[in-house]
């Protein structure tokens, strides 16, 4: 979705299981991805939330899972932005394998199209 000013927004949703070792691994490379220059599209924060559910693969699977939202506002009518940011997205989801260290099944990673509303002020 895009916003007045012609800027895309995106969440990018990440389930990891809520597993000891990948805490500290996955805080530094939250504040490492936070603090990077601007460049493509622009990471504009983070929000970390867990979850507890069941899950069908080979057996059944109960745990506790973190979901770190990540928020970004990319350029609608530039190209390269949006190349940019399919490049970003995909090597966020190769970090997040690597915190893992690949021992997850799976590791899901959703995208969600959003729209960013301003309050509107009365005179």
């Amino acid at each position: 979705m895009t916003d007045q000013e012609g800027t895309s927004v995106e969440i990018v949703e990440i389930y990891v299981p809520r597993r000891l070792d990948y805490l500290s691994r996955l805080y530094g490379w939250l504040k490492e991805e936070i603090d990077k220059p601007p460049f493509g599209a622009l990471l504009r924060g983070f929000s970390l939330y867990e979850v507890s559910g069941a899950y069908a693969g080979g057996s059944l699977y109960t745990e506790q899972t973190i979901v770190v939202r990540l928020i970004f506002d990319v350029e609608k009518h530039i190209d390269r932005e949006r190349v940019s940011h399919e490049q970003r997205v995909n090597e966020i989801a190769d970090s997040v394998v690597d915190i893992t260290q690949n021992q997850e099944e799976e590791v899901w990673l959703i995208r969600i199209p959003a729209i960013k509303t301003k309050r509107q002020r009365r005179a």
